[in-house]
């Protein structure tokens, strides 16, 4: 009985540390590019899936152009920001912002992405609208990234990685949300690595990448 609440104790302690690591490691990364470290936005990405993004993002080439697929309230558009900005890099955020594909009602949350991004309004850019609509037709350059996490239906991912792959670079990387959790980006995944022109680069929880 005793040892057992030692353990679960000592997981706790472990816990708690390992949340303070993350929390400290955002803070410290924020800080370093100018950001307020203190903003909390909400979101179904983890702290460390946000980390990841950052990493993936700062590992990019010179002045490199992004693009986000399913920007809600903007807090993984403020952890690529914050890696994109000391390379000169630019993101562009995808969405309609009335909470599509959402588990939350249907609402405009437009004004809260704009009031949260509003630090690095110069790095970000938000373009309004369905992501298979606005890339058929993209005016702002080839891309270096992508970070899909709009519908997680397969038809829907599928369809999204369709519209973006004209317009990836030769060397460049696409990062999906819930792949591990939605049969949908499994299988749309999956079906794009099949063809041999992509290879998985890495995962951390939920969040997987793939890199050519």
């Amino acid at each position: 009985m005793r040892f057992n609440m030692i353990n679960r104790i000592a997981k706790n302690i472990a816990w708690r540390a390992g949340k303070w690591s993350k929390r400290s490691a955002s803070e410290y990364l924020f800080r370093s590019v100018g950001m307020s470290p203190s903003l909390k936005v909400t979101s179904y990405t983890t702290q460390s899936e946000l980390l990841a993004l950052y990493s993936l993002a700062k590992e990019l080439s010179d002045r490199p152009v992004a693009v986000e697929i399913g920007a809600h309230l903007g807090a993984s558009a403020r952890y690529l920001a914050a890696g994109l900005k000391p390379i000169g890099g630019h993101l562009y955020c995808i969405d309609t912002w009335m909470n599509d594909a959402m588990p939350d009602e249907a609402i405009d949350v437009f004004s809260q992405f704009e009031e949260n991004t509003f630090e690095v309004k110069d790095l970000v850019t938000p373009v309004r609208g369905y992501s298979t609509a606005l890339l058929d037709d993209w005016p702002y350059g080839l891309l270096d990234f992508a970070f899909v996490d709009g519908d997680h239906s397969y038809e829907a991912v599928r369809d999204d990685i369709a519209v973006l792959l004209p317009h990836m670079k030769s060397i460049a990387t696409i990062a999906f949300h819930d792949f591990f959790s939605h049969p949908g980006v499994a299988k749309a995944v999956g079906e794009l690595l099949a063809n041999g022109d992509w290879r998985a680069g890495g995962s951390c929880e939920n969040l997987l990448w793939v890199k050519r």
